[in-house]
Formats: C-alpha cells, sequence, structure tokens
C-alpha cells in the first residue's frame, strides 16, 4: 500500500499498527475515493480487511469492472485476500473505487503474478 506507484485520489489516511501485511495500510471513508495501480502481468491478488463498518471495493482492470467486494463483516478479520482472473501477459491498470455500502474500504497489500 506504500508502493510509490499507488496514486490515490481523494482522501485516503495511512494506518499503522498491528493486523495489516507489513503493519500498514490505507483507508478513506469517501464513497467514489479511489487508488489506481499499473501492473506488469497475468494476475494480481489483493489483500484488504473485513469489519462491520466496511463497504464495498469496486475492482477494474483495464477500465472494465471486474467485480465488487464485500468487505463488510460482523468481526474483525485482517489480510482478507481477492485473486483476480488471469489476463494476458502485459500492462494493466486496476483501479479500486470504494462502491459505498458502508463507512470505509482499505487497501493492505498487493502481490502480482
Amino acid at each position: 500500500d506504500n508502493n510509490a506507484n499507488w496514486v490515490y485520489s481523494g482522501s485516503w489516511v495511512l494506518y499503522e499498527g498491528s493486523g495489516p501485511y507489513n503493519n500498514t495500510l490505507h483507508y478513506t471513508d469517501g464513497v467514489g475515493n479511489s487508488a489506481e495501480l499499473l501492473f506488469t502481468g497475468t494476475k494480481f491478488s489483493l489483500t484488504y480487511t473485513q469489519q462491520s463498518n466496511r463497504g464495498l471495493i469496486d475492482v477494474y482492470v483495464d477500465d472494465v469492472k471486474v467485480t465488487t467486494l464485500n468487505a463488510n463483516s460482523p468481526s474483525l478479520l485482517w489480510q482478507q485476500t481477492y485473486t483476480s482472473p488471469s489476463f494476458t501477459n502485459g500492462t494493466h491498470r486496476v483501479r479500486l473505487v470504494h462502491g459505498g455500502g458502508g463507512t470505509r474500504i482499505d487497501l493492505d497489500a498487493i502481490q502480482i503474478q
């Protein structure tokens, strides 16, 4: 989440503490706020947190909506993982958008494959 290649749009806050991967994550409370990253590979795994105040994370790749993740959970669950479908090998843009449905979303880590 601290990689310099992330482009955060809107208001995002850095959280540092135990629980997230490498003890950091970025979160936003603003519906419509987004974060994007160019990656070269065939797929990615996104790590995020589920909790009762979490909402929906809309996942776009190359401007096409791939899925919506529901990060809402009655209990706190650190380091939940979503793995994307496979794409052609090359450079792609992933964009993650706060889709509403709750107060907050966060981005903990991303692994490119």
